[in-house]
């Protein structure tokens, strides 16, 4: 069996240290609890082995699922954003339980909400009929005391050009969760406000209130969040050592490059290579220099190719390349082109110079191929290069 059949991509590890998220964080393993931080810790032991919660938390959702968690100390509201990585599912937590109890005291009664305001991390506000605003929380908000905020315009807060709409702090009809940056005491801060409009009785607006939520921290770990997905894709389809496509995401690429030629469009060259006597550079120098060998071939073969041409290792010192409408009689030339620039990888080895080279093989698209089977008659034409004692 060639190392093209033997080799599997292996999935990359979580790149995020679970204890350092600053938010409830849960890695679920098999529809288990494999590890909590210590945010999360109050919130494992409640839902403790319940497969049904478990498997309710791991629901992708961009939006969030909620779910509500009975404690000793009450019923907890989250919002769960659960994102598959190679160890399980990690799950985030985001605690709306206050924003939840706050939305249900307003329809209990004015004085259970105004409690909640005042212990919340949100804050109410109300404007009147000239947009300035006429309450603000007692404990004041945006780094302010409530009296430097009262009788201020609110736009004064607010970023708005000529034309633009209507913002909440002016709503003429309801609004909810509606995203607006705020001048804060920090600079600006992203918050989201619902907000509702105050009729008088002949029906002439007279302001309007609402609560806003500082999101702020919230958009920041959202952005954290993304960037470890993007890295998470860009681990899932790169060769760890060289940067280079793995195995899987060539073929996936080389299919796409493959439905092309089936199309109409010209189709190219496959060309496999396999390094001669790599392993003389490990047992004579180690694996370090083994190491920078592989890297080597990697930027040269980069530096080989276009971008509508595709590289990648595919095993342990063997790489492939697909040369994007590579005319046949050119493939000799470049192969030997090929096989001439890795022997020089090996240029600070003395000890294998000369020993140190590669074997190329290559192979024409043609209407039908797939991306295994292309793959797979380079290798065999590989082979016969290597064979043949050419590239030694």
């Amino acid at each position: 069996m060639s190392a093209l059949a033997a080799f599997r991509a292996e999935p990359p590890a979580c790149p995020l240290g679970i204890e350092d998220l600053p938010m409830p964080a849960l890695r679920l393993v098999k529809g288990a609890i494999a590890e909590a931080n210590a945010l999360a810790k109050p919130v494992a032991a409640a839902l403790g082995g319940d497969p049904q919660a478990l498997a309710r938390l791991a629901e992708p959702s961009t939006a969030g699922t909620v779910v509500k968690i009975p404690t000793a100390s009450g019923t907890l509201v989250f919002k769960a954003f659960a994102q598959a990585v190679a160890e399980g599912t990690l799950v985030l937590l985001h605690d709306v339980t206050v924003e939840r109890d706050l939305i249900n005291a307003m329809a209990d009664s004015r004085s259970r909400f105004t409690d909640f305001v005042r212990c919340s991390a949100d804050f109410a506000w109300e404007t009147d009929g000239d947009g300035r605003f006429a309450y603000v929380s007692p404990k004041g908000a945006l780094g302010l005391a409530a009296r430097d905020i009262v009788g201020r315009p609110a736009l004064d807060f607010m970023h708005r050009g000529p034309g633009e709409a209507q913002t909440p702090f002016e709503a003429r009809t309801a609004c909810e969760r509606e995203a607006v940056e705020l001048v804060t005491g920090e600079g600006w801060g992203m918050f989201e406000v619902s907000a509702v409009p105050r009729y008088d009785e002949a029906g002439i607006w007279r302001g309007a209130r609402g609560v806003c939520r500082d999101v702020t921290e919230a958009r920041r770990q959202q952005e954290a969040l993304s960037a470890a997905q993007a890295r998470l894709a860009e681990m899932a389809r790169s060769d760890s050592l060289t940067g280079l496509l793995n195995r899987g995401a060539f073929v996936e690429a080389l299919g796409e490059r493959l439905g092309g030629s089936r199309a109409g469009e010209q189709g190219g060259a496959l060309f496999y290579i396999d390094l001669n006597r790599f392993k003389l550079v490990n047992d004579t120098y180690g694996h370090a220099a083994g190491d920078d060998i592989l890297r080597r071939t990697a930027d040269l073969l980069r530096g080989a190719v276009r971008a509508s041409d595709l590289v990648a290792r595919v095993g342990g010192d063997e790489f492939v390349l697909w040369l994007h409408r590579m005319p046949p009689e050119e493939a000799d030339r470049k192969a030997a082109a090929l096989t001439a620039a890795i022997a020089g990888a090996a240029d600070d080895y003395p000890a294998v110079l000369g020993l140190f080279g590669a074997s190329v093989g290559y192979a024409f698209s043609s209407l039908g191929d797939d991306p295994e089977g292309l793959m797979a008659t380079a290798d065999g034409a590989m082979y016969d290069t290597k064979k043949a004692g050419r590239g030694e």
